[in-house]
């Protein structure tokens, strides 16, 4: 496999400690700042083919994401209820690994000038003819949406997924408007599942997850690409990792009550289920 990446992502050191090996691949954690990763990564066109190798017949990737669907559509409303309170007001919406759209769908119905974007060509011409909502077949990074174009970019358990992830969430950042918020959630390479089941953890599957974040080094990357962490939202007593962020420029802060009480719930919650 051809090496493409020597270096940790996220502090550019090359000292790594091995943690095991799965599919083949080595996972590796940073002696430095501490980041899990897939090493050495894939090149663009090897988790293309990855992907296509390994995926599910159309239909059933279709009916795989429509079997939850009356949840699902219950748990975005409970998420475009908050950013609405949150940001006082509707405006463009992003939805990066939209999927069949259904968050778009969503929050088209609400008001919200909605778009999604998705590498699954299949599930985005079912999403766009079933749902009549504004879903493209692109990467973020080949989209040229404009500068500070949209209110509230959210993306669901993806982040692990990329490959270049200072580059992603530069153009996240770019494409974001002051006073914008993202919502995102993925695993949490620092929580109790992790620390349980250790290699045998779901979330370990290279290449499918490439890098393995905990709160640590998810607010790290956030911060070396002009974000930063604001809020936790709501209380979340699930194994993973959920917040919004916000431009580094942004003067909203969390208080320090605040983050208190979220760091001390998300401490109880690793505690409780060990």
């Amino acid at each position: 496999m051809e090496k493409i990446k020597e270096q940790c992502v996220l502090c550019k050191t090359n000292a790594f400690t091995k943690q095991f090996t799965k599919n083949n691949w080595d996972v590796v954690k940073c002696d430095n700042c501490g980041l899990i990763f897939a090493c050495f990564l894939p090149t663009p066109v090897q988790l293309e083919d990855f992907y296509n190798k390994h995926k599910q017949p159309t239909k059933e990737r279709i009916e795989t994401y429509l079997r939850g669907r009356t949840s699902r559509e219950r748990r975005n409303r409970r998420k475009l209820s908050y950013l609405e309170k949150i940001q006082g007001h509707k405006g463009r919406l992003l939805d990066i690994g939209c999927g069949l759209g259904l968050l778009v769908k969503d929050a088209s119905e609400r008001g919200w000038q909605a778009q999604g974007i998705d590498l699954d060509k299949d599930l985005i011409e079912y999403g766009t003819k079933t749902f009549h909502v504004d879903l493209i077949h692109t990467r973020l990074e080949e989209a040229n949406f404009p500068d500070g174009y949209f209110d509230v970019i959210t993306m669901f358990n993806l982040l692990d997924h990329i490959g270049e992830p200072l580059t992603f969430l530069k153009e996240v950042e770019r494409v974001l408007r002051p006073g914008g918020v993202i919502y995102l959630n993925l695993h949490d390479a620092g929580g109790w599942k992790a620390k349980k089941f250790k290699e045998n953890w779901s979330a370990y599957c290279p290449p499918g997850h490439l890098y393995y974040y905990n709160l640590g080094t998810l607010e790290a990357m956030l911060h070396k690409t002009g974000l930063k962490f604001f809020r936790v939202p709501g209380v979340n007593f699930k194994e993973g990792i959920k917040m919004l962020a916000v431009k580094k420029s942004d003067p909203r802060k969390q208080s320090l009550f605040r983050k208190m009480l979220e760091k001390g719930v998300y401490d109880f919650v690793q505690v409780f289920n060990l």
